[in-house]
């Protein structure tokens, strides 16, 4: 629009007092000359044609304009509407990995209350294996009969070694190995180095 302004100022003529719309005379000149010459008539209709043109090409112009502004802001209003539609999408996605590390973070107190548990029942297994090693041990030397004193005779002729010296005296006649029950025929003292 601009351009079209700058246009009409310049065809103006400043020495004349007409426009290129119309045609202004002096209120003092005689009634001879109130019609217009004919030649300024012809110049002022192809001033206005000129000037019609400029405005259509500067309207054209402006319509171009016009349509290809709405179209980058259609353009920007679409990308607006997807950003916006990412941005909740990736809130829905960070409120859900918070949620699984939430979860996570439970599952993990969990495993390690039970990993501590785990190891305390350790700890106590190994202490009640250690025992029985140890009562194993005992057992072995202990007496079969009595379950009291230390096993210190062996039995003639099957050789197992079960009973104390006092129980293996208490044994009735008959005697009989209170393992494999075979008759004793003597027994001996055993001495433990």
């Amino acid at each position: 629009m601009i351009d079209c302004e700058l246009f009409v100022m310049q065809r103006r003529n400043p020495l004349d007092s007409r426009h290129t719309v119309g045609l202004q005379y002096d209120s003092d000149s005689d009634q001879e000359n109130t019609m217009p010459d004919p030649s300024d008539c012809h110049y002022a209709f192809n001033d206005l044609q000129t000037i019609m043109k400029r405005y259509e090409k500067c309207i054209v112009k402006e319509k171009k304009k016009k349509l290809e502004l709405q179209s980058t802001n259609d353009y920007l209003q679409e990308r607006i509407k997807f950003y916006a539609e990412e941005k909740i999408c990736l809130n829905n996605a960070l409120n859900e990995q918070k949620n699984q590390n939430e979860i996570m973070q439970a599952q993990i107190k969990s495993l390690n209350e039970k990993a501590a548990i785990t190891e305390k029942t350790l700890e106590r297994l190994h202490k009640v294996l250690d025992a029985m090693d140890h009562a194993d041990i005992l057992d072995k030397f202990q007496c079969v009969v009595c379950m009291d004193l230390q096993r210190e005779v062996v039995f003639l002729d099957c050789g197992h070694v079960c009973c104390c010296s006092d129980c293996a005296g208490k044994l009735a006649v008959p005697a009989k190995c209170p393992i494999c029950r075979a008759k004793i025929r003597d027994f001996k003292h055993v001495l433990y180095v």
